[in-house]
């Protein structure tokens, strides 16, 4: 691929922003970190795993943690949308691999603080909100509290991975080329169930037409503005699975049970949010079971 740098920003950029960027001052931030990457990794030849950890061991030296975090998304995102697209980027090689979802960071040292846990309380506020208003915001919410699920595992989930069990649901996840199964909350299998009834044919859950999954921007865009309107601190899907993690610790869920359940093999990442889970949910055992809003109405009728 002689053209290398070239090609991917002003062939393959301008089409992912196109379709993937929802927001056109996000275009901005993420030609800028194409155009970084491009100044240290120049050529086809230079894309290897060895350069591409170099460069965020780079950035790293000016640059805090949560920014690493996004320019290596950033590339992710860019990178995958041309392997996605291939039909259409003729150019790319058949072989040619994301290597960004291969380059390891450093993990954070800073604790996680307890403003950065969403409260029962706002979750509450926004579950009402998206209930009403962005159905599948509201899932993809449900997803990251009550599941426990990274935003990349639930956003690419098949109706078809829902299954009904003789005690409720569950769901078949795969990450890292692994299966796994995990509890589904009754309430949260009931709305799914009752909204694709709702749908003609649908192959994806996070989808507007059922056949095309929605990009990680357009879901982080809804939160935002989900947040905005009900009122609350601007939280992403991290910041709603951690405090599903501190609020199953605040049940007595072991350690353990929870790091298998997420598919986590670092416990410390755990082990802070658990010694976190008293100050956050001092009164968690009135939500045993975390019932949305406008379901409790119908509970009590």
């Amino acid at each position: 691929m002689d053209n290398f740098s070239d090609y991917f920003t002003n062939t393959v950029f301008p089409r992912f922003c196109s379709d993937c960027l929802e927001q056109k001052s996000s275009h901005a931030y993420y030609r800028f970190t194409l155009s970084e990457f491009f100044s240290f990794v120049p050529s086809y030849d230079d894309f290897t795993l060895e350069n591409c950890t170099a460069f965020f061991e780079e950035i790293k030296k000016k640059n805090k943690y949560s920014t690493c975090v996004k320019k290596r998304r950033q590339l992710a995102s860019i990178f995958s949308y041309a392997i996605e697209h291939t039909d259409v980027f003729t150019e790319i090689p058949p072989d040619f691999q994301n290597i960004f979802m291969e380059i390891p960071l450093m993990e954070p040292k800073q604790e996680i603080h307890p403003n950065k846990v969403i409260s029962l309380p706002e979750l509450d506020k926004i579950i009402t909100y998206t209930k009403n208003n962005d159905v599948l915001c509201m899932f993809a919410i449900m997803f990251a509290f009550k599941t426990m699920l990274r935003a990349e595992e639930f956003r690419n989930l098949k109706w078809s991975d829902v299954i009904e069990t003789s005690d409720g649901f569950a769901l078949q996840v795969y990450s890292s080329e692994e299966q796994r199964y995990i509890f589904l909350p009754k309430d949260m299998g009931k709305l799914l169930v009752a909204h694709l009834n709702t749908l003609e044919e649908a192959v994806y859950i996070f989808s507007k037409d059922g056949s095309s999954v929605l990009t990680g921007g357009a879901l982080r865009y809804r939160l935002r503005k989900a947040c905005d309107v009900s009122g609350i601190p601007r939280y992403n899907f991290n910041d709603l699975r951690n405090a599903g993690i501190a609020y199953a610790s605040s049940q007595k869920c072991p350690v353990d049970i929870l790091a298998q359940n997420i598919n986590m093999k670092k416990k410390s990442h755990i082990s802070r949010l658990t010694s976190l889970s008293s100050i956050i949910f001092p009164d968690a055992a009135e939500y045993t079971n975390i019932i949305f809003k406008t379901d409790r109405k119908k509970d009590k009728e």
